[in-house]
């Protein structure tokens, strides 16, 4: 068995036939798919189970809901796969990503594959999404994700399978976001050799209603337990020191889109990820960006909200008149010259 496909199912009734359908269509065909019914409440688990029927290549396993984490550990746990990739129930995959993925990997002899990936926004529009990399060292890589430049998820990597077992690692259960980068983290931590394939296969489609995009207080609560996580992972290596400035940069991008959401009390935003604002993060979030942090910490949250949402449509309005003067210009001056 070369390729294991670990697929978390939780309530995806109405998308979860695609998933599996694109899937079954790959052109390489040694592969196993692991279906983990995380305690669905609709018909997830039954159809689940009317594809293990179809095809011998499905196994399926229903337990009690405890989350996707311990849905992909279960996964992780029974792969017989060399290889392995995860693929979100809702999301689908091109019939020829394993084995241009498998191809690309195995020539190289590497331990992990990178790839692009197709993301479809709420209005329907495919946009190819370029993880823009150039394979440095491990630090590097780790920045990039730090600076959003590279992401975490692991369903654009190709997997030794090994590397859990011989690591020990696993997703942490008690977070809610941010597991596939705590992961990936700690595989990069262990020095595997990688090949990045500048290609998309997956289609991420945005869900307005999963977890990870809801607009919720409780949202910027679970990033302060993804944080304190990802310290965690950094200190067990005793590499935590090295990344300091980027950590810092990363939970001020989370401050950021805190600020964006209104959703917060002052009291709130304060304590929630506090960060010390220094002039080294304006290359980073931008000259307007930071004094509007600043003005937040001063007490005023809700007037930076206000602000920095209005900012993205002061900028437009600069454009679009500086355009217009530009014809007027050009018009006066032409008409002026005859």
């Amino acid at each position: 068995m070369q390729i294991s496909i670990i697929v978390a199912v939780y309530n995806e009734e109405k998308l979860l036939s695609r998933c599996l359908d694109s899937i079954l269509a790959q052109t390489f065909t040694d592969f196993e798919v692991l279906l983990v019914n995380d305690g669905s409440t609709d018909n997830s688990g039954n159809i689940c189970d009317k594809y293990a029927q179809k095809d011998a290549r499905i196994r399926v396993f229903h337990k009690e809901n405890g989350g996707v984490s311990s849905a992909r550990n279960i996964g992780i746990t029974h792969a017989k796969g060399t290889y392995s990739i995860h693929v979100d129930s809702d999301d689908w995959i091109e019939p020829n990503m394993l084995a241009e993925m498998y191809d690309k990997i195995t020539s190289s002899k590497s331990d992990i594959l990178i790839a692009d990936y197709y993301s479809t926004n709420a209005l329907g529009k495919n946009i190819y999404e370029s993880q823009n990399m150039i394979l440095q060292d491990v630090d590097n890589l780790i920045i990039a994700l730090f600076k959003n430049q590279l992401k975490g998820y692991l369903w654009i990597k190709l997997i030794r399978h090994e590397l859990y077992s011989k690591h020990n690692i696993s997703f942490p259960t008690h977070i809610k976001r941010g597991e596939d980068c705590i992961v990936f983290v700690e595989l990069l931590l262990n020095q595997p050799k990688l090949v990045f394939l500048a290609r998309a296969y997956y289609h991420y489609i945005y869900n307005a209603h999963s977890i990870t995009k809801a607009q919720s207080k409780s949202r910027y609560y679970e990033q302060v337990d993804f944080f304190e996580e990802l310290k965690s992972v950094l200190e067990k290596y005793n590499v935590g020191a090295k990344f300091d400035d980027m950590f810092i940069y990363y939970k001020t991008a989370a401050k950021l889109e805190m600020l964006y959401s209104g959703l917060l009390s002052q009291d709130e935003y304060d304590a929630i990820l506090p960060i010390t604002l220094n002039r080294s993060l304006i290359p980073f979030v931008g000259l307007m960006r930071y004094l509007l942090l600043h003005l937040a910490q001063m007490g005023f949250y809700k007037s930076a909200h206000k602000l920095i949402c209005f900012f993205p449509k002061l900028k437009t309005f600069i454009y679009h008149l500086k355009q217009a003067f530009v014809l007027f210009f050009n018009k006066f001056f032409i008409s002026s010259s005859k």
